[in-house]
C-alpha cells in the first residue's frame, strides 16, 4: 500500500542521513580522528565490504562502525547482525590485517543503531567479543547513540538528531497505539471490577400453594 512504499522509502533516506550523523557523532566520540564514510574494501580472497564510517586515529585505535538506521521503535534484523558478524567483520579483518596503517593499531568493530537490538543479537555480538582478544566488537543502541549525540553539545545536531531519529512521526504514532492499548485494557480491568462489585438482585420470591383435607 501506499504507507509501506512511504516507509520504504523514508527506511532508505533515514539509513543515509544516520550514516551521515554517525560521522558526525564520531568527530567527538573519538577524537582526533577524521571519519571517512562508504569505504570500501577488498580482501586478498577478493571477497567485499563496506564500511560505513571509518575512524583511524594515529598510534590509537582504527575504529569500524556498522550503521543501522531502522524505525527509531524498531529492532534491527538479527540476520544484520549475523551477516555483520560472520560476513563484514571477517573481510574488514583481513585487510586490516594487512593495512600499512592500521595493521599495528588497536582494532574496534561497532554496529549502531537509531533503533534496538534483540536480546538475541546482544547475546550472539558479546559471545563473539569474548572469543577474540585481537580485537573489540561493541553494539550502541538507540540509547547508548543518543547519550553520544547529546555529548558532543553540538546543538545542530543535537536537534537535527531529535528531530529524524528521537521525535520521528512513526515514532509518534506507535506510542500512541500503546497509550490508546493501555488505556483500554485499563478500562477493561476497571468494569471487570465494577461488575464484581455489585451486589447480585435477590431471587424472586415464588408463591407455594397449600393443600389439604376438609
Amino acid at each position: 500500500n501506499v504507507l509501506s512504499r512511504i516507509e520504504g522509502a523514508a527506511s532508505t533516506l533515514r539509513g543515509s542521513l544516520f550514516e551521515f550523523a554517525v560521522a558526525l557523532i564520531a568527530k567527538t566520540s573519538f577524537p582526533g580522528g577524521d571519519p571517512e564514510v562508504n569505504r570500501k574494501v577488498k580482501d586478498s580472497l577478493g571477497r567485499e565490504a563496506e564500511i560505513d564510517v571509518l575512524i583511524a586515529r594515529r598510534n590509537r585505535d582504527v575504529v569500524f562502525i556498522e550503521c543501522k538506521g531502522v524505525n527509531p521503535m524498531g529492532n534491527v534484523d538479527d540476520a544484520e547482525v549475523v551477516k555483520w558478524l560472520d560476513e563484514r567483520i571477517p573481510v574488514i579483518r583481513e585487510v586490516a590485517k594487512r593495512h600499512s596503517e592500521w595493521q599495528d593499531l588497536t582494532q574496534r568493530f561497532e554496529i549502531w543503531s537509531s533503533g534496538r537490538f534483540t536480546p538475541e543479537a546482544l547475546l550472539m555480538i558479546s559471545e563473539r567479543n569474548l572469543q577474540t582478544g585481537k580485537y573489540e566488537i561493541v553494539a550502541r543502541g538507540s540509547d547508548q547513540v543518543f547519550e553520544q549525540v547529546l555529548g558532543s553539545n553540538d546543538a545542530g545536531l543535537i536537534r537535527t538528531y531529535e528531530q529524524h531519529f528521537i521525535n520521528h512521526p512513526l515514532k509518534e504514532i506507535e506510542m500512541s497505539h500503546e497509550r490508546a492499548a493501555r488505556k483500554k485494557e485499563r478500562d477493561k480491568k476497571r468494569a471487570a471490577v465494577e461488575n464484581t462489585s455489585v451486589p447480585a438482585p435477590p431471587a424472586p420470591l415464588t408463591s407455594v400453594s397449600a393443600s389439604g383435607t376438609a
